[in-house]
């Protein structure tokens, strides 16, 4: 086996699949060995975790399993956790095996980043998978039964009060979430909807900049009117069991809550920074054109551990699924070229828009310069999903996995 070139590929997220998935289409069995290695046996759609987290969505509908999509003979599954990278001897050890490589493709995915706020690892849920998401989901309804259940003297006003520490795009899609689920949790317990709190307090300054600021402001009136409210420009340094104590141009201030949600940061895996040292910042290595390590030609960085700057900007492009898959599609590429003894293309990053839901039925997307809104977004993002989907695994997984029928589910 080992005369065969040997491709490994850490991390089975949109960057790291979609490029097991296209090797395997674009080199023979014979002329490659294909290993990808991830600690779970699954990938999960991270794009949908604040479905999860609100109960909108099961976590089979957002994961599926590895094995179909990377099939024997040429490529494998390691299940196994990454440990280190000695990229001097070209080995990668995982808790399972040394992995020699001739090919190394890094997409590692990213953790969550709390900026060494005090307590907020202990105190606060994260959305990092769907176990996370599924506790957020249990704690909520757990939260609002408790208090429904006690008798009217004794129950506790902060089981109905949320906070999000973050206002980016996960936040937002969260609290979209938490809009639309929040009412059928009052039906379904006879609370009175004017009783919740849910509360947004963020440092960000500018709120989502990835949109024109009408665009921004319409999705916060959206959810202001769900009643949201939102504290911009304030940084959290503290968190309690039960409280978020930040400072913003008034003073210092303290709300709190007994369910309480960070979204406000990530960074990438931190096997970036044992291996490539202070070159790294966030979990982030700043790549060649080729998406290549400077220096390691047979080494690709994507994903979110990759800081990619298109030709003519200054600063990296942001982490999302639309450019992980595009970095997926051309590291495939790119590696197959190599092995027919071709020269490598430039990756150009192609961006066709953004779209953040809003709940279930209620979204904005921006699309080539077009602004859509309310039901059309969602059926929109339904089949960004779908496409996502079949870049990654395949028509056949993308079906199996129900995005196509989400796209006529009225």
């Amino acid at each position: 086996m080992r005369n065969r070139p040997q491709i490994v590929i850490l991390g089975a997220g949109y960057a790291g699949l979609c490029t097991a998935h296209r090797l395997q289409k674009k080199v023979k069995p014979g002329n490659a060995m294909i290993t990808l290695v991830d600690r779970r046996s699954y990938h999960v759609n991270n794009i949908s975790l604040h479905e999860v987290a609100l109960g909108n969505a099961l976590a089979q509908d957002v994961s599926y399993d590895l094995v179909p999509v990377v099939r024997e003979p040429h490529a494998r599954v390691l299940q196994a956790e990454v440990i280190s990278i000695d990229i001097e001897n070209q080995v990668v050890h995982t808790s399972a095996e040394d992995l020699a490589y001739d090919y190394l493709v890094i997409a590692l995915g990213f953790v969550t980043e709390t900026f060494g706020i005090k307590g907020m690892d202990e105190h606060a849920f994260h959305i990092e998978n769907f176990i996370q998401s599924e506790a957020i989901s249990r704690h909520i309804e757990d939260r609002f039964r408790e208090y429904a259940f006690t008798d009217s003297l004794q129950r506790d006003p902060l089981d109905l009060s949320i906070l999000v520490g973050g206002s980016g795009f996960t936040g937002v899609e969260l609290l979209g979430e938490m809009v639309d689920r929040i009412p059928l949790l009052c039906k379904k317990y006879g609370i009175s909807q004017s009783l919740v709190s849910l509360r947004c307090v963020s440092a960000d300054k500018k709120f989502l900049p990835m949109f024109t600021d009408k665009q921004a402001q319409y999705i916060m009136d959206y959810l202001s009117d769900g009643g949201v409210e939102f504290y911009m420009d304030a940084m959290i340094n503290e968190a309690t069991p039960n409280s978020f104590k930040f400072k913003d141009k008034n003073g210092e201030h303290e709300f709190k809550a007994n369910t309480l949600i960070w979204t406000g940061g990530v960074s990438g895996s931190p096997i970036m920074k044992e291996t490539f040292g202070d070159a790294v910042r966030r979990g982030r290595l700043v790549v060649n054109q080729d998406l290549t390590v400077p220096g390691h030609e047979n080494i690709f960085v994507i994903g979110d551990v990759a800081a990619f700057i298109s030709k003519g900007s200054d600063r990296p492009e942001g982490t999302t699924a639309q450019i992980a898959t595009q970095m997926g599609t051309a590291t495939a590429d790119n590696i197959a070229r190599t092995l027919a003894h071709r020269p490598r293309h430039d990756f150009v990053f192609k961006n066709s828009g953004t779209v953040c839901s809003l709940g279930a039925r209620h979204g904005l997307a921006s699309v080539y310069g077009f602004t859509i809104t309310g039901f059309l977004s969602m059926r929109l993002k339904k089949f960004v999903e779908t496409l996502t989907d079949y870049k990654i695994s395949g028509l056949y997984n993308a079906i199996k996995n129900t995005r196509l029928f989400k796209l006529i589910n009225f």
